[in-house]
């Protein structure tokens, strides 16, 4: 995936790496001009250049102390021979049997400004092996701890984790497969991260290029006989020689980049992407005033509302005030379960962030004052677009939670159904299993109007329960009872047949509630199924129901009548067996 500042400096290389075939034109290249003004204007971008290997382009950069910088000379940084670094620290000996040591990646150099230098990426390899996986790229480990980033091969960086939910990509990699051919390798550095790990250890980033340009191949129509070596020049921040030989004109040098931020800056940057107090910005709501009554705007801002144990201070709204909002406010967490995370009365988003909610008798959701201030100021402003008065107070389970402290009863249809799947979960019942761990936190009762809501409820029901039936265990439990139990018969076939048997009834009689589940699945998820009379399934279910959440929730009750059924009749033929 990569960043998009990341795959434009990849395609600006590739152009400069273009020999031009007018004659005019590669003259003007081989001067490089265009690719020291990459660099500088690299130098402005969110993204910086760390390493580049490629045609006619080398670039490798270091991390290094700004004492040392000053210290240095012009002619001793561009007297730097880098190569790519493979190890951090690796084993040395005086052949053939002297004393092992550990080496450090520049101390055996003859630069004394390397000495303490650091590598900020590393060239590995597996020896023997020559495939797309090597070699690898390895960022410094300090570095990637310091910043907090984690290799994610499907965005092809390492990346963290924002206050918004969303993933940051902090050192973005492109390389050439192993047997390609004039590929491009580029490894660039977030820039705001980087200049924050700077100022902090009073380090700049110091970048060695060299660029060789001429007509390929080498030795044909250029030669570096009797070239000629330019005096120091600077541009900028970039110091650089040109040797010009015949067709070729190769350009070396540095450049030294010292971070945007102070360091006073740079720690409070830090300590603000770590601290939990919230957002800087606030969102005024409409909210019941549980302790005035009546309804009211109010913002955010703590300092707006007050606390039980601060109250007799103050006239200001309780803090516990609740918030309504449309059903529709839920849908665009439903619609993304990979970054958000729903159950019942809880939304998070990857641990960036969480909300408590609840939905009262009029379908409306509800959320206290205290706990949307605490949401980032982008998703305050998403909940406000759904911001209504209330139409009726707060649910009776929200009252009872978070007032009374009390826990809610099994009484809720979908919590009945849940307490049974987990009952069976943790008897480990021979009969059924749960594939996915955290499905049962994902089945939500749908509260909106939305259709593709309800279907998407129904399907996440019917994975877990109907995919969790073992048709082995329910073929055998048929042919303990006497019965034909045929390859083709699948989980729901099987089950009615052998409740049927234990009733006394048609097969196809039994257990109603799971087999309307399957047939809503069975539809190929298409909510807009036209069904006989004309009616798709959502206008049915709408007909008869009024809501969705009421076909549900009936659903629901009625699902767990069929799992109790089932469960006494597998376990009753447990008994029986012993």
């Amino acid at each position: 995936m990569t960043t998009h500042t990341h795959r434009q400096l990849y395609n600006d290389i590739a152009r400069l790496n273009t020999c031009p075939e007018d004659e005019n034109e590669f003259v003007r290249w081989c001067r490089a001009s265009g690719h020291l003004e990459l660099l500088a204007r690299n130098c402005e971008q969110d993204e910086l250049i760390i390493a580049v290997y490629g045609p006619h382009t080398y670039l490798r950069s270091l991390f290094v102390d700004r004492t040392i910088i000053d210290s240095t000379t012009p002619d001793t940084l561009l007297e730097w021979q880098p190569h790519p670094s493979e190890h951090l620290v690796s084993y040395s000996w005086v052949y053939p049997d002297g004393p092992v040591s550990l080496v450090w990646e520049y101390s055996a150099e003859d630069q004394q400004f390397l000495l303490d230098a650091e590598s900020p990426i590393f060239w590995r390899t597996i020896d023997g092996v020559n495939d797309q996986y090597s070699p690898s790229w390895e960022p410094r480990q300090e570095y990637l701890h310091a910043v907090d980033a984690h290799w994610r091969p499907d965005r092809k960086a390492y990346s963290k984790i924002d206050k918004q939910g969303d993933w940051l990509d902090l050192i973005c990699v492109t390389a050439p497969k192993f047997d390609e051919v004039d590929g491009i390798t580029l490894v660039s550095f977030q820039r705001d991260a980087l200049d924050q790990y700077l100022a902090i250890r009073d380090m700049m980033v110091v970048q060695m290029f060299d660029f060789n340009l001429y007509r390929k191949p080498f030795g044909t129509n250029s030669s570096w006989d009797n070239s000629e070596r330019s005096p120091l020049q600077r541009s900028e921040q970039i110091l650089f020689r040109q040797q010009t030989g015949t067709g070729i004109v190769g350009t070396r040098g540095v450049q030294i980049i010292p971070p945007k931020l102070t360091r006073r800056a740079a720690e409070q940057h830090i300590r603000d992407s770590i601290s939990w107090s919230g957002p800087n910005e606030f969102v005024e709501f409409i909210i019941l005033d549980i302790r005035h009554g009546g309804v009211r705007s109010v913002s955010s801002d703590p300092a707006s509302t007050t606390t039980y144990f601060d109250m007799k201070d103050n006239d200001l709204p309780l803090e516990m005030s609740p918030a309504f909002f449309r059903p529709d406010v839920l849908s665009k967490y439903g619609a993304d379960q990979d970054k958000y995370h729903m159950s019942d009365s809880y939304i998070s988003c990857r641990n960036a962030w969480g909300l408590r909610y609840r939905v009262n008798d009029a379908n409306q959701i509800s959320a206290y004052i205290c706990d949307l201030r605490n949401l980032p100021t982008n998703e305050q402003l998403y909940w406000k677009l759904s911001n209504e008065e209330p139409k009726v107070g707060l649910s009776q389970n929200a009252i009872t939670t978070d007032f009374l402290g009390k826990w809610l009863s099994e009484d809720e249809p979908l919590s009945a159904l849940k307490h049974i799947l987990q009952t069976w979960r943790e008897r480990q019942v021979p009969w059924w299993r749960l594939i996915d761990q955290s499905a049962l936190d994902r089945i939500t009762v749908p509260v909106s109007e939305s259709r593709d809501e309800w279907q998407n409820s129904i399907l996440i029901l019917c994975a877990t329960i109907v995919d969790g039936f073992e048709v082995k265990h329910l073929r055998k439990e048929i042919k303990a009872r006497g019965g034909d139990a045929q390859d083709s018969l699948r989980s729901l076939a099987s089950l009615r047949q052998i409740v049927g048997k234990f009733e006394n009834v048609q097969p196809n009689k039994t257990l109603p509630a799971l087999r309307e589940l399957q047939e809503l699945r069975s539809a190929g998820g298409k909510a807009h199924a036209v069904r006989q009379g004309g009616l798709s399934q959502a206008q049915e279910v709408k007909a008869t129901h009024d809501t969705f959440r009421a076909h549900f929730e009936d659903l629901c009750t009625r699902l767990a009548d069929d799992l109790l059924l089932i469960q006494r009749v597998l376990t009753d033929n447990e008994s029986s067996d012993a």
